[in-house]
């Protein structure tokens, strides 16, 4: 398989305004699965796990695409970290900081992708404060050797 040539970003490109909304929007999550757990009569709890890994293997398919170079992920939730993680068959994180609390920096331990930094988001904080983790994980990945 030919390999293809990554881009490189140098400066992490954030649209504020995106980040703004889908804060907003993963406030209003819980209610949406909710109503969606409603409307198809499922358990929530089995839909957020299959929504999870769902999202676990998106994240497995874009780390995969040779076309871009990924500086890390973020995600929001914990359970939707966990989850995610566990697709990409990382054994643990090692905390690189609090960004504020709930919101955590670390490094994948084991598996394919050990060493890529992951940020760790959810309902807490104000709204620039995504843009914070995600500038984080921009400055710790370019002082990795992953």
């Amino acid at each position: 398989m030919k390999r293809r040539k990554s881009r490189r970003l140098t400066k992490p490109a954030i649209n504020r305004e995106a980040l703004k909304q889908n804060a907003k929007f993963a406030r209003e999550g819980n209610k949406a699965i909710i109503a969606f757990c409603k409307e198809f009569g499922l358990n929530s709890g089995k839909a957020a796990n299959n929504i999870n890994v769902g999202l676990g293997e998106i994240v497995t398919h874009v780390l995969n695409d040779e076309q871009v170079d990924i500086r890390g992920i973020y995600m929001t939730g914990g359970d939707t970290m966990v989850n995610a993680l566990r697709v990409l068959g990382a054994k643990g994180i090692e905390l690189i900081d609090y960004v504020i609390p709930q919101e955590n920096l670390g490094r994948i331990i084991g598996g394919k992708y050990d060493g890529l930094v992951v940020g760790k988001g959810g309902l807490t904080g104000a709204d620039d404060t995504a843009i914070s983790i995600v500038k984080r994980i921009f400055k710790e990945s370019s002082t990795s050797n992953h």
